[in-house]
């Protein structure tokens, strides 16, 4: 049973999350009147904090794997510093909440603000949930925003005033689009899309409806000059470390390179124009920061090509579609995070003093950032992702019954040798590792010390937990099963994260990105120096059961997207290679069946994230699972091979608009 705090209005239906009436955020029957989720004191929110690789969003998150555009979201969140790029396309948002909410947020200041925060009131724009990403007009008449219908995206434009929608571009004529923007004149929507030949390129549709127009640019990740005539955009060169950002006319025509890293340093997706056209904000990033946050924001000058740091703050986390500048010339504003196990919030940084103060709460997150032409109203998507843990009698996730009620969020999970299950939640407050029985009883807290942690593994012994904490530049930690201290282990490597054990206990194998190349290494299981094993784009390591190969997703230099591969386990070139959807999540991993005859993987399919599997004999994926919602985030095999344990979430994304008081 919830209530309404503020018509005392009961609601039978647990998934509603919003008062029909008034909009206002339920509760649950007994406990306090929370704030909407805009509310700084909130706890934070509960998916998974972007990761280097995973931020190229995006299954949950909105932030993609490489190759998507955007695409996973958040929720794990992402690697190698071409991760950044992709903005867009997040997780889909399940349907659930309606209704219209206005209210007033007090906002608070970070460290060294340079003027007060400003006043604010709030709106959702769409209440459904399904919303997938969202801008606002320059005029701030209409509101442009990305939807899925049947599982297949589709493109809307709403009539802010009148709330009247139509759709502009047919459902499923695109397997991805995001990076929504209005140009200075309101005439068309740009868009980043990936077509059905698995081609990228930038687009344009009148804002009432017409044919797309492509413009020649394979990128994820653009913005358009103040007076539309030109478009700023990432790029990278897969074979090399290098990232750049280029110019090109509003044509595609005439690009050329402006900016460029390479080796430790890299360039992220987003970008945002001064109002005079004649500076360019952008994100830079460098692993020799590590562990601190890598990303810095610099200014970009065309008059005489010089770069300059912009204020001093560092951001785990920026989006790819989350930079604004304000008409003012004042500020800019920001979607992002300041370090790891922080979910993205809006920010605002002054041009001047370079100083970042924090707008919103951590009750949900931001992903995306437009803005008015008189710099009054800011539009977001704000997410709140909720996962439970399903288990199966046998290895059909069709036949899983639900053991952990999505009450707050998990971060994977993985079973034990006596059949229990371990995971990490925010069921107690923070992102601690738990264990419990198969059958959902017995639950126990493993960890307290309120740092964020990811992807428990546990050895073959049964003795140790191994997990990934994304602050301080990601760090891996072992943990007896029975509780007690972590310790973070010494691996030599550069940001380790999403380790695994080799079936024989002996290796730990994981991922890093030296030298700005994101690849797999191994370590002794006791400790000790890791070792290379690929000298090409690859992550998220798997163990077959024999030990003896390893799976993972790999970029050869010849595609802009991922391919499954197997290696050796002692490293070296792919010995096999396997195409898979251009949706797949990466970030997830993948996970050998326990006869060693196929490699698991999900794939995004609209508003459905289901397993699929590849034969290691090759042929096409099977489809293993057909969930309407909630989609599949997370599943492991259990040590005897006998059964499948799931985590299954369900996320509400909606557009609200920030109305900035003068």
């Amino acid at each position: 049973m919830k209530n309404c705090p503020k018509c005392n209005r009961s609601y039978d239906d647990d998934s509603l999350n919003f008062c029909l009436d008034d909009g206002e955020w339920l509760i649950e029957e007994g406990s306090e009147a929370r704030t909407r989720s805009f509310s700084p004191d909130l706890t934070e929110d509960p998916g998974e904090a972007p990761t280097r690789h995973k931020i190229s969003k995006t299954d949950e998150t909105a932030v993609l794997p490489t190759g998507a555009i955007d695409g996973e979201l958040k929720r794990d969140g992402a690697s190698s510093k071409r991760s950044y790029l992709f903005a867009g396309v997040a997780i889909v948002a399940v349907l659930l909440a309606a209704g219209y909410g206005l209210y007033k947020w007090s906002p608070f200041s970070g460290k060294g603000s340079d003027a007060p925060p400003p006043e604010f009131t709030t709106e959702r724009l769409t209440g459904d949930g399904s919303v997938v990403h969202a801008a606002i007009s320059p005029d701030g008449i209409f509101l442009a925003y990305l939807e899925v219908i049947e599982n297949k995206i589709t493109l809307r434009i709403k009539q802010i005033e009148t709330n009247s929608t139509v759709e502009i571009l047919r459902a499923g004529e695109f397997s991805e689009i995001g990076n929504l923007v209005f140009a200075p004149d309101n005439n068309f929507v740009y868009f980043a899309g990936v077509d059905r030949e698995k081609l990228r390129s930038i687009y344009k549709v009148p804002t009432l409806g017409g044919k797309p127009i492509k413009i020649p640019i394979s990128t994820g990740a653009f913005s358009l000059s103040p007076d539309g005539s030109l478009i700023a955009f990432y790029g990278d060169i897969a074979e090399s470390t290098e990232t750049n950002i280029s110019v090109a006319n509003s044509d595609g025509s005439e690009p050329r390179k402006i900016i460029s890293r390479s080796g430790k340093k890299f360039l992220g997706g987003s970008t945002a124009w001064s109002p005079d056209g004649k500076r360019l904000v952008f994100v830079e990033g460098n692993d020799e920061r590590i562990p601190d946050p890598l990303l810095s924001l610099g200014i970009y000058s065309f008059e005489d090509q010089s770069v300059k740091d912009l204020g001093t703050d560092r951001w785990e986390y920026i989006d790819g579609s989350g930079l604004v500048w304000s008409p003012s010339d004042n500020f800019i504003y920001l979607t992002g995070s300041r370090t790891g196990g922080e979910t993205p919030q809006i920010f605002r940084v002054s041009v001047q003093q370079g100083n970042a103060i924090q707008l919103t709460g951590l009750g949900s997150s931001s992903w995306g950032l437009s803005i008015t032409a008189d710099g009054t109203r800011l539009v977001t998507t704000e997410e709140e992702v909720k996962t439970g843990i399903w288990v199966s009698p046998d290895l059909d996730p069709m036949n899983a019954v639900e053991v952990l009620p999505a009450r707050g969020d998990t971060w994977s999970l993985d079973w034990t040798t006596d059949g229990r299950l371990v995971y990490v939640s925010d069921q107690s407050g923070a992102r601690e590792v738990w264990v419990m029985d198969a059958d959902g009883k017995n639950g126990q807290q493993l960890t307290n010390d309120r740092v964020a942690k990811s992807e428990p593994v546990v050895s073959p012994d049964g003795d140790t937990v191994l997990y990934w904490s994304p602050v301080e530049g990601f760090q891996i930690y072992k943990l007896p099963i029975g509780g007690g201290n972590p310790s973070r282990m010494d691996t030599g490597a550069v940001g380790p994260n999403n380790p695994v054990f080799s079936p024989d206990g002996k290796f730990i194998a994981f991922d890093s990105w030296p030298e700005g190349m994101q690849s797999i290494f191994r370590m002794p299981a006791e400790g000790g120096r890791a070792e290379r094993l690929t000298d090409y784009f690859s992550l998220e390591p798997s163990y077959s059961p024999d030990g003896s190969r390893i799976a993972c997703f790999f970029l050869d230099g010849k595609d802009q997207f991922l391919s499954l591969a197997i290696i050796p386990a002692e490293g070296g070139t792919p010995i096999r290679k396997f195409e898979v959807p251009v949706s797949v999540i990466s970030s997830r991993g993948s996970v050998w069946t326990p006869d060693g005859k196929q490699i698991t993987y999900l794939v995004r399919d609209g508003e459905k994230t289901d397993l699929w599997a590849q034969s290691v004999e090759g042929g096409d994926p099977v489809r293993l699972s057909e969930f309407s919602r909630p989609w599949i985030q997370r599943w492991a095999y259990s040590k005897d091979g006998k059964r499948i344990a799931i985590s299954r979430g369900q996320g509400l994304r909606n557009a609200v608009m920030l109305k900035l008081k003068q």
